[in-house]
C-alpha cells in the first residue's frame, strides 16, 4: 500500500507541474499577443532623395548697362558699380561720347569703355622695341567688328610683355584686330591699337568714332607682374574672370 500511494503522489507531483508549465506558457503567449504582436509598428521613414537645385539663369545675375549715345551695352554682375559720363569732344562742338565706368567694390574703374574717339595715331619703332603680347584666352562677341560687317570683335585676355622681359601685364579688351584673334602670340607693334574697335552711332561727318573697352586706363593702376605665369595666375582669378564676362557681353541695341 505504501507502494501505491507513492507512486500516486509523484503522479500528482507530475501533474501538477505540467499544469504549471502550461498556465505559464499559456499566460507568456496571452502576453505576447496582447502587447508585442498588436504593438504600434514603428513608422517607415520616407526615402528621401534632394535633387540638385540648378545655377539660375546667368542674366538674373547680370543688369544691362549701355553707352546714352554709342548705345553699346554690356551685361554687368549686380553686384558691380556701373557709371556713365557724357562730355563733349573738345576739338568738334556738337559731338557727345560716352565714358563708361564699372567697378567692383571700390570705385576704381576695373572695365573702362571710351565711345566716339577719333584722330587716333602714331607709330612705333619695332615688335623688338615694343614688346610681345601674349593671347591667353579669347570670345567672339556680338559686335561688328567693322559698321555693317559680319565679322565680329572678340574679347581678349593678354599679358603684354615689355621688350626687356622683365614686366607682364593683364589686360582683357575688345578688339577686332585680326593680328591678335588669330595668334597665341603677336608683337606689340604689330598688333598697335589693337584695342580700338570702329564705333557705330557717334558720327563725325561721314567718319565714326571708335570705341575701346579695356581693363586698364589712366584711372586704374595696371597690375604689373615679374613673370608671365603670374600674370596668366592674375586673369584666371574670380575679378578678372567677370571682367572677362562684362566685355564679352557686349553688344549693342
Amino acid at each position: 500500500m505504501k507502494n501505491i500511494n507513492g507512486q500516486r503522489g509523484d503522479a500528482m507531483v507530475i501533474v501538477v507541474i505540467l499544469l504549471a508549465v502550461a498556465l505559464l506558457g499559456a499566460l507568456g503567449w496571452i502576453a505576447y499577443d496582447k502587447f508585442l504582436c498588436n504593438s504600434p509598428a514603428e513608422p517607415e521613414v520616407a526615402q528621401t532623395s534632394e535633387t540638385p537645385k540648378e545655377d539660375a539663369d546667368p542674366k538674373e545675375k547680370t543688369k544691362e548697362f549701355c553707352a546714352e549715345h554709342e548705345k553699346i551695352c554690356f551685361a554687368v554682375p549686380t553686384d558691380w558699380q556701373s557709371s556713365i559720363d557724357s562730355a563733349h569732344v573738345n576739338y568738334v562742338d556738337g559731338v557727345e561720347t560716352d565714358e563708361v565706368k564699372f567697378s567692383y567694390k571700390d570705385n576704381t574703374p576695373a572695365v573702362y569703355a571710351q565711345t566716339g574717339m577719333t584722330n587716333l595715331g602714331g607709330a612705333c619703332e619695332s615688335d623688338e622695341a615694343m614688346g610681345r603680347i601674349h593671347v591667353v584666352a579669347k570670345k567672339r562677341t556680338a559686335v561688328d567688328s567693322k559698321a555693317n560687317k559680319s565679322s565680329k570683335a572678340w574679347a581678349v585676355s593678354t599679358v603684354q610683355e615689355s621688350s626687356d622681359g622683365k614686366k607682364f601685364i593683364p589686360e582683357i579688351a575688345l578688339t577686332s584686330k585680326s593680328e591678335v584673334i588669330d595668334n597665341t602670340e603677336v608683337g606689340a607693334c604689330t598688333a598697335l591699337f589693337y584695342i580700338n574697335v570702329m564705333g557705330k552711332n557717334i558720327r563725325y561727318g561721314d567718319t565714326l568714332g571708335v570705341v575701346r573697352v579695356v581693363t586698364s586706363s589712366y584711372e586704374a593702376k595696371q597690375e604689373e607682374f615679374t613673370s608671365l605665369a603670374k600674370a596668366k595666375e592674375y586673369l584666371n582669378t574670380p575679378t578678372a574672370k567677370q571682367e572677362f564676362d562684362i566685355i564679352a557681353s557686349a553688344h549693342y541695341k
